[in-house]
């Protein structure tokens, strides 16, 4: 996967977003307008996103001492989303040696990742999803880097 491809699409996702709340601020499209937009091209789809069974074999790996450098996964951390990252065993996320099971026995909580019925990590109050690099990540960023664009240039 292209580290530097994706980069340079999340930096675009991300100015994207600003300038659609420029337009909003200086008229040329409504709240709702921007709202919907912004809400249309933040959310990749589940394919795109960290797995909590993912995240329980960094933490056990953490937790027994023994890991290598290829032992990592390249993700795009919450909230700003506007950049890649390594997700070592060494990472804060899992200082706290926790794995909790629900009553189905679903995996619910590994370190700082949180899970439901869906199976995807997330952290943080807002429950916000980590992104993982993948065919599927790189085909939506390009799809709504385009689609934000296209709108841009339409209320310029």
């Amino acid at each position: 996967m292209n580290v530097k491809e994706i980069n340079s699409l999340l930096k675009k996702k991300y100015k994207i977003e600003a300038n659609i709340m420029n337009l909003d601020l200086e008229g040329k499209i409504t709240y709702e307008q921007g709202s919907k937009l912004i809400d249309s091209i933040s959310y990749p789809p589940k394919s795109a996103c960290l797995k909590i069974k993912k995240v329980l074999k960094l933490h056990k790996l953490r937790h027994k001492g023994k890991w290598s450098k290829e032992d990592y996964l390249l993700v795009v951390e919450p909230q700003d989303y506007n950049k890649v990252l390594k997700l070592t065993p060494k990472h804060y996320m899992f200082e706290d040696d926790i794995v909790k099971y629900n009553k189905k026995k679903k995996l619910i909580n590994v370190g700082n990742f949180f899970s439901d019925e869906n199976g995807l990590a997330y952290s943080g109050s807002g429950s916000d999803d980590w992104w993982v690099l993948n065919k599927s990540l790189l085909k939506w960023l390009k799809k709504v880097v385009k689609k934000g664009e296209t709108f841009i240039n339409k209320h310029k």
